[in-house]
């Protein structure tokens, strides 16, 4: 959250929003790691090609993305922060698109 926060001069309530939704990676198993509604509030780990991932694998992926992010050798995923920004859901960000 710290990371978010100080990269994009977040509020701590909308990194979390990033964080919980998703939103913040493009890494399907780092950004699951953080996403809400998963049980118990343990992280939520996602199937790998070939069998499962195991908590420390997706760790890595989370400690490899958010470093990326604070290096400044990634950014968000475009239309995450606007989105956060219109308090829209950041996991499906508005683009001035009707369904």
């Amino acid at each position: 959250m710290a990371t978010l926060s100080k990269r994009y001069n977040l509020t701590e309530a909308e990194a979390t929003q990033l964080l919980e939704s998703g939103a913040w990676s493009e890494n399907d198993h780092a950004a699951a790691f953080f996403e809400s509604g998963n049980s118990g509030g343990e992280p939520s780990l996602i199937p790998w090609r070939k069998g499962k991932t195991t908590a420390g694998e997706q760790a890595g992926h989370v400690i490899d993305e958010l470093g990326a992010i604070e290096r400044g050798e990634r950014l968000l995923p475009e239309g995450a922060l606007t989105a956060i920004q219109e308090g829209n859901d950041p996991a499906r960000p508005n683009t001035g698109e009707s369904a």
